[in-house]
């Protein structure tokens, strides 16, 4: 058996072997144990007590924390909004009646809902557009550029589908009805 080091023994000291931790009893004792001079990081396992061979236990997702990439985390979480990557062809238009020049599609991409902001910072967005008399704006992440903000952006997909208008629901239903034809699978 290797020898223990001074830390070693301390952490020995301050944990109980075999006894169940609360998050937040787990978090103060892992900063209190820790001796490094520099952020570490910290792997959680959540068991959850689902089958994942059985598709309607299954979990998916991945979370991208933005820690360590210079953003206000706040501001990340206050100010995001879903995404895809535009497809279409752009044009730009003065008129609506006819264009000479294309947008590069390369560097635009689609809003889609949810945007998710905060209910405090909606309400004080609504109030500065309303001072300011801005009355137009197409959707919150406009509006929120409109008023100087910057918007972080989470990736979507093709498949959220916005309902707002009859024309929606048929496209969806089309879709659901192609989706049972062709079983769908992840990329």
């Amino acid at each position: 058996m290797t020898k223990l080091t001074k830390n070693q023994k301390l952490v020995l000291a301050k944990v109980e072997p075999g006894k169940t931790y609360k998050l937040n009893e787990a978090a103060e004792l892992l900063k209190d144990i820790t001796f490094t001079k520099f952020d570490a990081s910290v792997d959680v396992d959540v068991r959850l007590g689902v089958d994942p061979r059985k598709a309607n236990q299954m979990v998916r997702g991945v979370v991208t924390l933005p820690h360590g990439t210079g953003f206000d985390n706040d501001a990340i979480v206050d100010r995001a909004i879903t995404v895809i990557p535009a497809t279409e062809a752009l044009l730009h238009t003065a008129n609506r009646l006819s264009s000479s020049s294309i947008v590069d599609r390369y560097t635009t991409l689609r809003t889609q809902t949810p945007q998710s902001l905060r209910l405090s910072l909606l309400s004080e967005l609504h109030r500065e557009a309303a001072q300011k008399d801005i009355r137009n704006s197409v959707a919150t992440c406009t509006l929120l550029i409109e008023l100087g903000h910057e918007v972080h952006f989470a990736n979507g997909d093709n498949a959220n589908f916005k309902i707002t208008t009859e024309s929606d629901i048929r496209l969806l239903d089309a879709y659901l009805k192609c989706r049972k034809m062709v079983p769908w699978r992840e990329p």
